[in-house]
């Protein structure tokens, strides 16, 4: 079952307004915990895809993206 958009609307706000109340010093740190979630939501999407790889070839497959993602933003 595919969210709504007022649902979509509604938890975007909610996170907005969590952002807007953390400190300078939370904001600093939420980079590199973002960042850290989305290398974890691409190696399982990698395993999900490959599922013969072994974490190694993952993290492989994971640095290649990036270096791929790294040359395409260097362009725009």
């Amino acid at each position: 079952m595919k969210p709504s958009t007022a649902l979509i609307g509604q938890i975007f706000a909610e996170k907005v307004a969590r952002a807007r109340e953390m400190s300078h010093e939370d904001k600093f740190f939420e980079g590199p915990r973002l960042f850290d979630s989305a290398m974890q939501v691409m190696a399982a999407g990698i395993r999900d895809r490959y599922p013969d790889l072994d974490e190694q070839a993952v993290h492989r497959m994971l640095r290649t993206y990036l270096d791929r993602l790294d040359r395409l933003e260097r362009r725009g």
